[in-house]
């Protein structure tokens, strides 16, 4: 399975810990004085957010991202989950944690970052 991509950036890794990319339903409930009246707008996949987290992602790819994120433009996500869909999205957060190290080999890294995502639209590809 190819690695997620977001933007123009593809991941090293896939995310740890990922939101399932699926439809949720739009509802709501209120209590009436002996019942309960429930509302359903049906599902949809427009306005999910979907939140990933890494454990670790190397701090050039977490620049790029930060680039995208600061850009504050709609952006294509591309979760490679088998579907052909890809979705566009917002960049609604990103952050993480300075990974230090003795080991100047290892590389410069970020910990435990954190990205939301929100979706505006879905697009089907052939």
């Amino acid at each position: 399975m190819a690695n997620i991509s977001i933007g123009a950036v593809t991941l090293d890794h896939n995310p740890t810990k990922m939101t399932i990319v699926r439809q949720q339903k739009s509802c709501a409930a209120v209590d009436t004085y002996s019942s309960v009246a429930f509302f359903s707008w049906g599902t949809s996949i427009i306005g999910k957010q979907i939140d990933l987290e890494f454990s670790y992602v190397d701090s050039a790819i977490f620049d790029r991202l930060d680039d995208l994120y600061k850009a504050d433009v709609p952006v294509a996500f591309n979760p490679q989950n088998g579907s052909n869909k890809t979705y566009n999205t917002e960049i609604m957060n990103l952050e993480g944690d300075y990974h230090r190290t003795l080991d100047v080999t290892s590389g410069h890294l970020r910990k435990n970052v954190k990205i939301t995502l929100l979706i505006l639209s879905e697009v089907v590809t052939p």
